[in-house]
């Protein structure tokens, strides 16, 4: 779909079909930009995120990940780099796949910049699986963790 496979997210770190008269991921990836940190949200489909969600990170990664290692271009940084995120899966079922979720989103956040050391101040700073029975404390403990990440990124 991109000529040779990589396009222009490559050496411009946008998407050709993100524009205005696309599907606007250019402008949210401009959003995004602005952040301090995420919180990714996904449920669990067949041991994976959410097709949605798979779809945005790779995009985002294709993107993101070009400028976070630099291919010999200094315009800036990945929108991600030094920056804290929260992985939440929720799972139905017997709530398996979690975690091969978590590390299927920690790899793609990872190789755009989020994951870098020093964990104190990026990284992932907590991770939320949820399933049938635990849901209801699970809303509490994500809460309490961005609530805790808010007051970290006040420091």
């Amino acid at each position: 779909m991109c000529g040779d496979g990589w396009g222009i997210c490559f050496k411009q770190y946008r998407c050709a079909f993100g524009n205005e008269d696309g599907d606007g991921f250019n402008a949210l990836q401009e959003t995004l930009s602005s952040a301090d940190a995420f919180i990714w949200v996904t449920p669990v489909y067949w041991g994976q995120a959410s097709e949605a969600v798979k779809n945005f990170i790779d995009r985002l990664r294709r993107c993101q990940g070009s400028k976070y290692y630099n291919w010999g271009d200094t315009s800036g940084l990945s929108i991600l780099q030094s920056k804290p995120s929260i992985l939440t899966a929720v799972a139905g079922g017997g709530g398996g796949g979690i975690a091969n979720t978590f590390q299927e989103m920690e790899r793609a956040i990872t190789f755009m910049g989020g994951g870098i050391w020093p964990r104190a101040a990026s990284g992932f700073f907590d991770y939320i699986a949820v399933n049938p029975w635990n849901q209801e404390y699970k809303r509490e403990a994500l809460c309490a963790a961005v609530r805790a990440l808010v007051k970290r990124l006040e420091k």
